[in-house]
C-alpha cells in the first residue's frame, strides 16, 4: 500500500520519519535526511575593480548571499593559459558575507588574469562574470648611484628605478621615510648619524617591493 502527503519545510537541513502501525500495535519507520534550499546563491560584488593592475601583494575578494554556503571557488588563468581551480578557506555562510583570496595563493606571472568566481550550495551554484586584471608580480629594480662610501652623519641617497615607484629609506629597517612617490629617480641629502645600515626600498604600483641595504652593497 503506498500512502503520499506533504509537509511544509523551512530552509535548511531536516529529518522525516516515517512511521507505520498495524492493528495489533506493531510499528516500523524510516527515517531521512532532506535539504530544503528555496534561494539561489548570490553574489553582490566582487573586488577589486576589473582592469586594475595587482601585484601578489593585492587579494581578491567575492561579497555573496548564501545561508547553507557549500563552498566557495576561484577559477582562473593567466595568458589564456590553462584554467586552474583555487578553493577559497574559511568562507562563512550567511548574509552579506566576504570572502579573500590572496594572489600569493595562485600560480601567477607577469601578464593577464581573468577569473570567475564560483559560490555553491548543496543544490546548484552560480559563478560571476569573467573579470581580467593586469599582473605585475616582478619587483623593481634599484640602481644605487650614492653613497660610493660609508658615511657618518650628512649623505646623499641617488638611486635610479626601472619603474614608476615609492622611494624610501630606513636605518633601522622598521620605519622608513619617503624619499619620492611615483618617481623613477631621487638624489637628496639626509643626516643619518652614525647608522650601521642604510636601507633603500622600492615599492612600485603593484605593491611590488624591492629592499638593498646601501652600505651592504658598498662593501
Amino acid at each position: 500500500m503506498t500512502v503520499e502527503g506533504s509537509v511544509n519545510l523551512k530552509d535548511g537541513t531536516h529529518t522525516i520519519t516515517v512511521l507505520a502501525t498495524d492493528a495489533f500495535g506493531r510499528s516500523d519507520g524510516v527515517s531521512t535526511e532532506v535539504v530544503v534550499d528555496t534561494l539561489v546563491p548570490l553574489i553582490k560584488k566582487v573586488n577589486p575593480k576589473p582592469r586594475t593592475k595587482l601585484g601578489l601583494n593585492n587579494i581578491l575578494s567575492v561579497a555573496y548571499i548564501e545561508k547553507q554556503l557549500e563552498s566557495i571557488s576561484l577559477f582562473y588563468r593567466i595568458n589564456n593559459g590553462e584554467v586552474k581551480e583555487k578553493v577559497l578557506e574559511d568562507c562563512e555562510a550567511g548574509n552579506n558575507k566576504l570572502c579573500s583570496i590572496s594572489l600569493t595563493d595562485l600560480e601567477l606571472e607577469d601578464g593577464i588574469l581573468k577569473v570567475n568566481f564560483v559560490v555553491r550550495d548543496r543544490l546548484r551554484e552560480i559563478r560571476s562574470n569573467e573579470l581580467i586584471f593586469y599582473i605585475d608580480v616582478t619587483a623593481p629594480t634599484i640602481t644605487l648611484n650614492s653613497p660610493t662610501e660609508l658615511v657618518i652623519g650628512g649623505v646623499l641617497i641617488d638611486v635610479d628605478v626601472n619603474e614608476v615607484s615609492t622611494l624610501s629609506y630606513s636605518t633601522d629597517g622598521n620605519k622608513f621615510k619617503v624619499l619620492c612617490r611615483n618617481c623613477n629617480h631621487v638624489s637628496k641629502l639626509k643626516n643619518i648619524g652614525d647608522a650601521s645600515q642604510l636601507i633603500i626600498k622600492a615599492e612600485d604600483k603593484s605593491k611590488n617591493i624591492k629592499q638593498i641595504n646601501a652600505f651592504e652593497e658598498i662593501r
